[in-house]
């Protein structure tokens, strides 16, 4: 509601820490498409709702390079976790749905990253 988004805006962006704190402490099990598109869809809506409180953040670093790991996955036979090393099977596929939602992220918030648009 408009109270929620006029509080956001009055701390710039404060109240919002927690979220992207929790999500940046997670950001290693994020590896999922779905998971991922639901993350970036959810954070460009606050963010447009709220005056940009988060198109600033490095959580987006974290996400473009969590789904451009998930785009090499679904090229790749077989990959391996960077932070765990641990064998990530072939097969995870990211759906038209997953790819539009990442897009209309990345474009909504004006992030550019041409690494991600190319994969």
């Amino acid at each position: 509601n408009s109270f929620d988004r006029d509080a956001i805006r009055k701390t710039g962006g404060e109240v919002l820490k927690p979220l992207i704190r929790q999500t940046l402490v997670l950001s290693g099990e994020m590896k999922h498409p779905k998971g991922l598109a639901a993350t970036a869809h959810a954070l460009a809506k606050i963010s447009t709702r709220t005056s940009g409180a988060l198109s600033d953040s490095k959580v987006w670093d974290v996400l473009e390079r969590n789904i451009l790991q998930a785009a090499a996955l679904a090229t790749e036979e077989d990959a391996f976790s960077r932070e765990t090393g641990e064998k990530i099977p072939f097969g995870i596929s990211i759906s038209p749905q997953c790819c539009a939602n990442i897009v209309w992220s990345f474009a909504k918030t004006e992030r550019k990253s041409q690494p991600l648009f190319d994969a």
